[in-house]
């Protein structure tokens, strides 16, 4: 049993399933509940926001209008001791009241900001929602463009819940754009490849190689987190990168007798005997 009882839930495994069983769970109108749900939530939390500016205007009004009244107070019982021939308040226009604070004490003087979300989907009213908490089953469900869809619309999220009147529209859904069609568009640019600094003797006696360059666009997904490792890719679609035929290089016995960990090959007397190089 886990320690924290959502990680008991269908949903924490949700981001390894493949994509055989995403399809069955993440269907077109799940998403698009999903994503009504974090607008009907983005609305009610613009509503809050609105109404918490509205009551801190009050309150500085109010505060405003107290210094007014007690200013035309003073004032007034000023002119009370005048007419009746009393001595008047002695003042000094001079004199000044000031405090001497450190920085530290006059930082922690000034009133405390609210608190504010970077995303409005950091509240805890979104946590559990697939284009909030799944990007790795988005982008698993969607190759190429979930993680950029359920970033967009997280930040057009945010964007509706700003505190306001008229409150602004409800996120709209952006069309998903695959991060390869875009690298794609990028042909056009002039590559030049350089020469590997590699002998021909060398390159002659490799059995296998694979071209980075030309496969990697093919075979390679994309980190999109800076923090978090990308979706395993489809098993279907995994590059080869095993040699089908023995290295002669690495299968000779001149080779793994040099290494100072394989002492126990010594005894060998026929490469025949070793295990293919990995």
């Amino acid at each position: 049993r886990e320690y924290h009882d959502s990680y008991n839930t269908f949903t924490t495994q949700l981001d390894n399933m493949p994509l055989k069983e995403l399809k069955k769970v993440l269907t077109p109108m799940v998403l698009k509940s999903d994503r009504d749900a974090i607008r009907y939530v983005t609305k009610r939390i613009q509503a809050e926001e609105t109404w918490k500016m509205e009551a801190n205007e009050y309150e500085k009004q109010r505060r405003l209008q107290m210094r007014s009244d007690m200013e035309r107070r003073k004032a007034y019982n000023d002119r009370l001791t005048d007419q009746s021939g009393q001595l008047p308040r002695p003042t000094d226009a001079t004199n000044h009241t000031t405090h001497v604070l450190s920085p530290h004490l006059q930082e922690i003087s000034v009133p405390r900001a609210a608190k504010t979300h970077r995303l409005v989907t950091n509240h805890q009213d979104f946590a559990g929602l697939y284009h909030v908490d799944h990007h790795f089953a988005l982008e698993a469900r969607l190759p190429g463009a979930g993680h950029k869809l359920a970033r967009d619309f997280v930040e057009r999220a945010t964007q509706s819940a700003r505190p306001g009147w008229p409150p602004p529209s409800p996120p709209r859904t952006p069309e998903p754009r695959s991060a390869r069609a875009t690298l794609n568009n990028t042909r056009s640019l002039n590559i030049t490849l350089g020469r590997l600094p590699v002998g021909k003797q060398r390159l002659n006696d490799v059995t296998a190689r694979n071209n980075g360059s030309a496969t990697q666009l093919d075979f390679a997904t994309t980190q999109n987190e800076a923090t978090a490792a990308p979706p395993a890719p489809d098993q279907s679609r995994s590059q080869l990168v095993e040699t089908l035929v023995n290295d002669t290089k690495q299968m000779s016995l001149a080779a793994l007798l040099s290494d100072s960990s394989s002492k126990t090959l010594r005894s060998q007397k026929s490469v025949l005997e070793l295990a293919p190089a990995k």
